[in-house]
């Protein structure tokens, strides 16, 4: 796992002091200035030094981050892709990359970086690695407030109090925090209550998901090839497939006007060996085609070095365990592009975890609502009777084009339209709706979880997308992991197809330390990595999962200048400079590092406020 250390940037720490001071060029002779002039002056000059200094040292501080642990939400040293196969923009990390004196190290170059979307492998060693992140963070407000959960906060190192580090502020003082399926799960110290899931408030619920399918960044080729559609319809008639413009419409049903009709997303993810397989014009194993569990798959961390590279052989690269993900994710969000041709008939989306399908069913003639869950298992009569959960209106009513996502994240159903959270409905126990009792695990309805059905109705969806939110792994300085073995997560990511299987492995094997909670007392403060896999955090410190408040330094509230996006060149832009290279076996035959690219344009898109 790495660290998120923050790097002083002094340049970017004069960029944003004002005072600076402007040659001026020559002019008429004027009278000599009178002294209370020169006065002024001087008085003027030591004021903007001064007010300069507060505002560097009280006010703002400007960082670079140079690892991943907090990917994708701020990169540290990474490569920027877009997929050759599909064209999705991604970054991979390059952190292990460059050297502290510099140079490239030959063999940690990242030669293949995967797609997240259609998980091609990208060859990327000639591509350009970028800095991380630069960053402003605000020092005031805890001089006078305290850290709010899930601040992105930046303090000094614990074990290092020279060091300045970044992560994503989750436990707050005198809690016992828990880590559980990937959630946040909290309760106050010294209470005999059952721990409640930290939820995060819906915008920041989402800016934080990750991407699990684009349905307009396909797996083309090997679609061509007889590759399975992951979205498609489960009968033919009132759905037709536009392939082309990666749409599906629904027309009424004549026939049987009462029924509901469903386009589904089914997680059927190609392999690196299927990728292969397409190249070498190869049959696709049978087993290829089946669907599997979404897991805690990481892009950022989908690389391959060259040294790994070259290790393997003759065979196509594979990924890091830490891309890969055994753990099954719930948590999940789905959206897309809504085009009403009528204010007739209703349409119903869905979205699975575990025994429940979670559904939001709209009239589309009133624009009415129904939030309401059912269980994906017969009860004692042999019945699935719906329980409503709430009732809401929509904008969904006329003839129109909406922007609908639906989320099941955190133990909260959320529904929004054009960006507009409409409804939200918390699971709390003891309330009417509450999760499900335990065993909690995937079941054969996880590995299709995603739904959008129609009656009567006459409409299109279009730039369908299915993310998923952060999952963060138990783990401590004595145990790296949830399981009692290392080859305990080698054999889950071998049953992912198989959600019984997968659920009674990870029962069986998950380590009883996963259930102990962390502890905080007062003025004590808990922090995760938001590329928990990567990151060395609260869970992995040798003196104790704790920040202490005099450590803290601010919050981090701005990405100013993410870094430049190279054109021309077929988006590579005409490298300048190139970094020189320490390793082994560098005979020349590797293309050069890019250091500096030209020309270039800022990446606008990142510069934006910290979430």
């Amino acid at each position: 796992m790495s660290d998120s250390k923050t790097s002083q940037s002094p340049n970017a720490i004069r960029a944003g002091q004002p005072g600076a001071t402007q040659n001026v060029s020559a002019a008429p002779p004027a009278p000599p200035p009178r002294q209370d002039s020169w006065r002024e002056t001087i008085e003027s000059i030591v004021v903007a030094f001064i007010l300069a200094f507060l505002f560097r040292s009280f006010e703002a501080e400007a960082f670079v981050i140079p690892t991943g642990s907090m990917a994708p939400t701020l990169n540290g040293r990474h490569k920027d892709v877009h997929c050759e196969q599909c064209g999705y923009r991604f970054s991979v990390g390059a952190s292990d990359e460059l050297q502290e004196d510099g140079r490239i190290a030959t063999g940690n170059r990242v030669h293949y970086a995967t797609c997240p979307s259609c998980r091609y492998p990208n060859n990327v060693l000639a591509k350009q690695g970028f800095n991380g992140d630069r960053i402003l963070v605000n020092k005031f407000p805890y001089d006078f407030g305290n850290p709010d959960r899930w601040d992105v906060v930046v303090f000094k190192y614990p074990e290092e109090a020279h060091v300045n580090y970044i992560k994503r502020l989750v436990g707050l003082p005198n809690e016992q925090i828990l880590l559980d399926h990937g959630d946040v799960k909290t309760r106050q110290r010294g209470k005999d209550e059952a721990f409640r899931i930290a939820r995060k408030e819906p915008d920041k619920q989402r800016m934080l998901q990750q991407i699990v399918y684009d349905n307009d960044h396909p797996e083309g080729v090997l679609i061509a090839k007889g590759w399975p559609e992951r979205w498609a319809a489960e009968r033919l008639g009132v759905w037709s497939a536009d392939a082309e413009q990666r749409a599906f419409r629904a027309d009424p049903d004549k026939l049987n006007p009462d029924e509901w009709s469903w386009i589904r997303y089914r997680h059927i993810v190609p392999s690196v060996a299927d990728w292969e397989r397409a190249r070498e014009g190869r049959a696709f194993a049978a087993e290829s085609f089946q669907p599997q569990l979404i897991t805690d798959f990481y892009a950022y961390n989908a690389r391959v070095s060259l040294q790994e590279v070259r290790g393997i052989g003759a065979g196509p690269p594979e990924l890091s365990t830490d891309a890969i993900g055994e753990h099954w994710v719930g948590d999940l969000t789905m959206s897309g592009e809504v085009e009403l041709f009528a204010a007739e008939g209703e349409v119903l989306f869905e979205v699975v975890e575990s025994r429940r399908r979670y559904r939001c069913q709209i009239d589309l003639k009133s624009g009415r609502a129904f939030l309401f869950y059912l269980s994906t298992e017969l009860d004692k009569d042999g019945d699935r009777e719906p329980i409503k959960l709430a009732e809401f209106d929509t904008p969904l009513k006329k003839p129109g084009t909406y922007h609908v996502r639906f989320a099941n994240v955190d133990d909260r159903l959320c529904f929004w339209v054009d960006d507009r959270l409409l409804k939200s409905v918390d699971f709390d126990e003891g309330a009417k709706f509450t999760p499900p009792a335990p065993p909690f695990g995937p079941t054969d309805a996880d590995l299709a979880p995603i739904g959008i059905a129609a009656r009567g109705a006459k409409l299109r969806v279009a730039h369908l997308r299915l993310d998923r939110d952060i999952y963060y792994v138990f783990a401590n300085v004595n145990a790296q992991n949830e399981y009692d073995a290392p080859q305990d997560a080698t054999r889950l990511r071998e049953l992912l197809r198989d959600p019984a299987a997968w659920s009674e492995q990870y029962n069986r094997t998950r380590s009883d330390r996963a259930n102990r909670p962390f502890e905080l007392k007062e003025d004590e403060f808990f922090v995760l990595g938001d590329n928990s896999p990567r990151s060395k955090d609260s869970r992995l410190w040798n003196n104790g999962p704790v920040v202490p408040r005099r450590l803290m330094i601010g919050k981090a509230f701005y990405s100013y200048w993410p870094h430049g996006i190279p054109f021309l060149n077929s988006g590579n832009g005409f490298a300048v400079s190139t970094h020189k290279e320490r390793g082994w076996d560098n005979d020349g035959q590797l293309p050069p590092s890019p250091a500096l690219s030209l020309p270039f344009y800022p990446d606008v898109s990142r510069m934006r406020r910290i979430r």
